[in-house]
C-alpha cells in the first residue's frame, strides 16, 4: 500500500513538472538572457534563498552583486526577476498597467481580503479614489492627540528600564504603535502597552505570524496542506477572534450613526454622537458607504480596517526601532535631534502640535535616512500580464512576477556616497535637486504608493520626538541582524540603555 502510495505520489510530480515545463516554455526562451542561478526540477532555484529570513536578505545580496541590478530566480514553477536598478523601477511603479500583485500576496487574502494592499488593480483603483479622503490632512491632524497620548503612556513603561544594563526596546515600540493604529482605525483601546493579556494583540500577532512563516514554506502554499496544518489551524482560530472583534466594532458604529439625529448645529459629517469629536478610519469609512453610490459592503470595509492596521502597524514600528538604534549609536545626531524638539516646545513639557511635528525637518531627514538605509518594506512585488521591456535591454516574458528590491535600491553608491553609512544631510533640500525621484522609494511609488504616508511620517516623529525629550539612548550589543520578512526587522532586537533626562 505505501510503495503504490509512493508510485502514485511520485507520478503526480512527473506529471507536474511536464506540464510546467510546457507552460511556461515560451517564458523560459524569453527569460533565457537574464542572467541568475540554476532552475533545478520541481524547486527551481528556491534552495538559493537560505533557510530562513535572515539569510534571505544576505542571499540577495550576495545574488544582486554576483549578477547585477536584473537577475532571475525560481520560487519552484514561479519566475521571479528581481529588479534594483532605479531606471527598471520607474518603468514599473509609473505605471498604470502592472499594478497586479504575485502569487504570495494571496496568502494575506484570508485576513485582508480584498483591501487596498492586496486588491487587484481593477478594484484597487476604485477603492483608491473611496479612501484617499481619510488620509487628508484635516483628517490627519485630529490624530495626533492619539500618537501624543500612546508616546507619553510608552515613556512611562520605559521607566522600568532606567538603570538596566540593556534591553531591547523594540517591543513596547511595537505595543505603542499597535495601540495607535487601533484607537485611529476603530476609536477602540485594546491597552496593548498597560494590558499583557490582551487577546486582540495575540491573535494579531499569531495571525500575521502565520503569513510570514507560510510565505518561506512551498508545501504550505496549497490551502488543502495549510488549512490541515498546525500553524493554518492556528491561524484561523485567531482570524476568526480578529474577525469577530471588527465586526462587532463595526456593527456598533452603524447603530451608533443611524440613532444620532443632526440638529440645526451639526451635521452628520461633523459627527455621529451628538458632539463634535474625531473621525477616526472606521467612522469615515462609514460615511462613505452609507452613499448609495458607493460598493462597501459590511465586509469590504472589515478588510480596509484590517488592511489599515497590517499597514500601519508593523512598518511603523519596524522603521522607529531602527531609528532608535540609529540615534543610539550616533550621540552626535540624537542631541542635534533633541535640541531641535526642545527648540520648537521653548523647552517645555507640553505635547508637539501637528504644525510642530511638520516643522522638525532634521528629525525627518533622520527618519528618512533611516528609511534608505532600513526599508520598512524591503521588496514589493508585482505580477506581470503582457510582456515588459526595460531600460536595462532586458524583456520580461508575461507570467513572470517582479521583485523590486528597494534594500539594495537605496544603497547605489551613485546616488548616495558611502551608501552603508548613516548620513541625514542625504536629505538636506539642496541634496534633493536633482536626485532622480526613484533612487528612494519607501512608501513605494507612482499609482500604487503607500496611501499612508504622511499619517506615518507624523506618528514617528510623535514618538521618536517624545522618546528624545524624555531619555538619553545609549547603544548596546548585540548588534540588529536584519530578518528580510514582508517587514524587515531585526533579528537580535533593537538594544539599548536608557539614562533618565531631568
Amino acid at each position: 500500500m505505501i510503495i503504490l502510495l509512493l508510485i502514485s505520489l511520485l507520478s503526480l510530480l512527473i506529471l507536474y513538472y511536464i506540464v510546467e515545463q510546457q507552460r511556461t516554455s515560451r517564458m523560459r526562451t524569453i527569460i533565457s538572457k537574464v542572467p541568475g542561478p540554476t532552475k533545478y526540477p520541481i524547486i527551481g532555484s528556491s534552495l538559493e534563498f537560505g533557510r530562513n529570513s535572515v539569510e534571505l536578505l544576505k542571499n540577495l545580496q550576495r545574488m544582486s552583486a554576483d549578477y547585477g541590478p536584473v537577475f532571475k530566480v525560481w520560487m519552484g514553477p514561479t519566475l521571479y526577476v528581481v529588479l534594483s536598478d532605479a531606471r527598471d523601477i520607474e518603468v514599473v511603479l509609473s505605471s498604470s498597467v502592472h499594478l497586479n500583485k504575485p502569487q504570495v500576496y494571496d496568502f494575506l487574502e484570508k485576513w485582508l481580503g480584498t483591501g487596498l494592499v492586496s486588491a487587484p488593480a481593477v478594484r484597487w483603483k476604485s477603492q483608491r479614489r473611496i479612501l484617499t479622503p481619510a488620509f487628508h490632512f484635516k483628517v490627519l491632524e485630529t490624530y495626533i492627540d492619539i500618537f501624543n497620548t500612546n508616546a507619553r503612556i510608552m515613556m512611562g513603561q520605559l521607566e522600568k528600564e532606567v538603570g538596566n544594563e540593556k534591553f531591547d526596546i523594540a517591543p513596547y515600540v511595537d505595543k505603542c504603535t499597535l495601540d495607535v493604529i487601533c484607537e485611529t482605525a476603530m476609536a477602540t483601546s485594546i491597552d496593548a502597552q498597560l494590558n499583557e493579556e490582551s487577546q486582540f494583540t495575540k491573535s494579531l500577532k499569531v495571525v500575521s505570524n502565520a503569513v510570514l512563516v507560510r510565505a518561506f514554506k512551498p508545501w504550505l502554499f496549497p490551502e488543502f496542506t495549510f488549512n490541515l496544518s498546525t500553524l493554518g489551524r492556528e491561524f484561523a482560530k485567531h482570524l476568526e477572534y480578529i474577525n469577530s472583534y471588527v465586526d462587532k466594532v463595526i456593527a456598533q458604529k452603524k447603530q451608533s450613526m443611524a440613532s444620532f439625529q443632526p440638529t440645526n448645529d451639526t451635521t452628520k459629517d461633523e459627527n455621529f454622537y451628538g458632539t463634535k469629536q474625531r473621525h477616526v478610519f472606521l467612522d469615515l469609512l462609514l460615511m462613505y458607504a452609507s452613499d448609495p453610490s458607493v460598493d462597501l459592503s459590511d465586509k469590504d470595509i472589515r478588510d480596509e480596517v484590517n488592511t489599515f492596521m497590517f499597514a500601519g502597524h508593523d512598518t511603523t514600528a519596524s522603521t522607529i526601532g531602527f531609528a532608535i538604534h540609529l540615534l543610539a549609536s550616533h550621540p552626535d545626531v540624537q542631541e542635534r535631534a533633541r535640541e531641535e524638539v526642545k527648540s520648537m516646545l521653548d523647552d517645555s513639557d507640553k505635547d508637539p502640535t501637528y504644525q510642530d511635528l511638520l516643522n522638525l525637518k532634521y528629525l525627518e531627514q533622520v527618519i528618512k535616512e533611516t528609511l534608505r538605509l532600513y526599508p520598512a518594506v524591503p521588496y514589493i512585488g508585482r505580477k506581470l500580464f503582457q510582456d515588459l521591456t526595460l531600460p536595462s535591454g532586458y524583456t520580461i516574458p508575461s507570467g513572470a512576477a517582479l521583485s523590486l528590491f528597494f534594500y539594495k535600491l537605496h544603497r547605489d553608491p551613485e546616488v548616495f556616497p558611502e551608501p552603508d553609512k548613516f548620513n541625514p544631510d542625504n536629505f538636506l533640500p539642496e541634496r534633493l535637486v536633482g536626485r532622480f525621484a526613484f533612487t528612494y522609494t519607501p512608501f513605494s511609488a507612482g499609482p500604487r504608493n503607500c496611501i499612508g504616508q504622511k499619517f506615518a511620517m507624523l506618528e514617528m516623529k510623535a514618538i521618536l520626538s517624545r522618546l528624545l525629550l524624555t531619555y538619553n539612548i545609549m547603544a548596546q550589543p548585540p548588534a540588529p541582524v536584519l530578518a528580510s520578512e514582508l517587514i524587515l526587522r531585526s533579528d537580535t532586537g533593537i538594544n539599548v540603555r536608557l539614562e533618565k533626562r531631568t
